[in-house]
């Protein structure tokens, strides 16, 4: 049981790593780098470094390796390398699910009850950290020269855009009234708030009780996902999270927030003309005349459109290399997980990443109860349609979460069917 219970902890340190500061904001260090590297080496070192032999967890392994060494093939002779450190930086990316996997599938208990008990407590593991999350955006939000933001964020600078210089990615979207707390890609926070809702939905839409957790919960989801005025949250995480709740939790929802609000705002009149004002608000308009307008290039902020430069980024890879792509360090910019998986690995890391989804897929089909099901395909579809902004599965920090609920499914499936 000692065991058992430090092995939990450690995995509850690398759920706490997904949230945690740079280390060395110089050379782009964080403390989720050091905890998963460090704890797959003391893993690996005192022998408890545990693979996968179900079929399901060997299926996900061999594939994410896949994807991790088809890029070799034209790394190995970088003529398309833009930098090193873009090589590395890509090259660690890839690394890194496999070897969340590998920590995670490790240090799961063997008993079912235990198992559960790591799920609910890691889940709720995350609505803290979200909800930490949101406290340090309106913090950041009141003092916006904060080194707070270079702290969580990292310092390196994008050089000039949109007629700023010399700024962060984080630093950038603060300009445009995004505010993201330890994340510094917008699509990225949408996504852990929406996945924030989710968790919510599967551990609290069935307890009856109104305790004040479960309320604080809720609230500090909504802001930190408001504040992000991210596509993500706003166009599949809220309709997702109100598909999962139901109809009638929905309206009683929407219409308790509509009520709050409104009492706020007749309350205080000047609120109105701040709201109006805000520069975050934009990014709603333009969503509500995308109905109207070229809906697939605002929904996708022109990554899929007639004008779309990523699908002439993939004829160039798939017209001059295409079995196994330009390598690491070939693309800068990855504004859609399958033009970036094209570019480093061509066809074949295509096909692996297609298989990948297809078995990821499965434990929607093996899960015995049907909260569980719902919770795993909404995660799911939440999971491949963000993948439109950026291959999510190898995103830093936020991957270590999806790994987490994807592991954790795949051990609870190996351990029931066996009980």
């Amino acid at each position: 049981m000692n065991l058992a219970l430090k092995k939990s902890t450690l995995l509850y340190a690398v759920i706490l790593s997904a949230f945690g500061p740079y280390i060395f904001p110089s050379v782009g260090i964080r403390l989720d780098q050091l905890i998963i590297y460090g704890l797959f080496l003391f893993l690996l070192l005192s022998n408890n470094l545990k693979f996968p032999r179900d079929n399901l967890s060997l299926s996900i392994i061999f594939l994410l390796f896949a994807l991790f060494l088809f890029p070799f093939f034209s790394a190995i002779k970088p003529t398309y390398v833009i930098a090193n450190s873009l090589l590395l930086a890509q090259i660690e990316n890839y690394l890194q699910p496999a070897i969340i996997f590998l920590i995670f599938f490790s240090l799961l208990p063997s008993n079912k009850k235990e198992i559960e008990e790591v799920l609910q407590f890691g889940l709720e593991l995350i609505l803290w950290l979200l909800s930490f999350n949101t406290i340090l955006s309106i913090y950041i939000f009141f003092n916006p020269d904060t080194a707070l933001i270079q702290i969580f964020t990292g310092s390196k600078i994008i050089g000039d855009f949109g007629g700023y210089s010399d700024v962060t990615l984080a630093e950038l979207n603060l300009t445009a009234g995004k505010f993201a707390g330890v994340f510094n890609q917008t699509f990225i926070v949408g996504f852990v708030y929406s996945l924030g809702l989710l968790i919510w939905s599967y551990l609290y839409k069935n307890v009856k009780e109104q305790n004040l957790k479960k309320i604080i919960f809720l609230i500090f989801i909504l802001i930190g996902g408001i504040m992000s005025f991210s596509k993500v949250f706003m166009v599949i995480g809220a309709p997702l999270f109100l598909l999962f709740i139901g109809i009638k939790r929905a309206l009683i929802l929407f219409f308790t927030i509509f009520a709050l609000f409104s009492i706020m705002l007749l309350n205080n009149p000047q609120l109105i003309e701040l709201i109006s004002n805000y520069e975050g608000l934009k990014y709603v308009y333009r969503l509500l005349t995308g109905f109207s307008g070229n809906f697939l290039n605002i929904f996708t902020s022109g990554r899929i459109g007639s004008d779309s430069a990523i699908i002439e980024g993939i004829i160039l890879v798939l017209n001059t290399k295409p079995l196994f792509g330009f390598g690491y360090g070939s693309i800068e910019t990855s504004d859609l997980s399958f033009y970036e998986i094209i570019s480093l690995g061509g066809l074949m890391g295509l096909l692996a990443y297609t298989f990948l989804l297809f078995i990821l897929l499965i434990p929607a089909y093996k899960l015995k109860s049907l909260r569980d099901k719902y919770f795993y395909i909404l995660f799911f579809l939440l999971t491949i349609i963000s993948s439109l902004a950026a291959p999510i599965f190898t995103a830093n920090r936020v991957s270590i979460l999806i790994w987490f609920i994807i592991v954790i499914t795949c051990v609870r499936i190996k351990r029931f069917s066996s009980v």
